[in-house]
């Protein structure tokens, strides 16, 4: 759900540019204390990580980004947290997991009354039942 702001080098994703630059950024505000900005960081390291096939770094810093989040109180930042982390165990062929925090991403979403959230969360659950041969409960 966060966007997906990389570095563009002729046209494709450089994501170990942008992965440097990111760590440049958290570096900063974390000297700032700026714990939402911190947060903002940790995502958007994790998706560089993610788009490179490193999940256990994705993850991790997925994790610190939701733990801040928690913190700071910031519901759709969380509901995307749990999104994003979703789309790992989703790409990992996880599909328990991937159905849990889509779940929990899904309820916020119900919660704060964000519709887009909400339908994003239902096409990727609707999809991990579809992968999973459930085409009944992914209608």
């Amino acid at each position: 759900m966060k966007s997906n702001n990389t570095v563009e080098t002729k046209g494709r994703a450089d994501y170990g540019k942008a992965l440097e630059y990111y760590k440049k950024s958290l570096t900063i505000w974390k000297e700032l204390g700026d714990k939402a900005e911190m947060g903002d960081s940790h995502s958007r390291i994790g998706v560089s990580y993610k788009q490179q096939g490193n999940y256990g770094k994705a993850l991790d810093h997925y994790s610190k980004s939701l733990a801040i989040l928690e913190e700071l109180g910031d519901k759709k930042g969380i509901a995307e947290c749990y999104d994003n982390i979703g789309n790992i165990y989703d790409e990992q062929g996880q599909y328990e997991n991937s159905l849990s925090h889509y779940s929990k991403s899904l309820a916020i979403y119900n919660e704060i009354g964000d519709k887009k959230g909400m339908g994003a969360c239902y096409n990727n659950i609707g999809n991990i039942h579809m992968k999973q041969g459930n085409q009944e409960k992914s209608m």
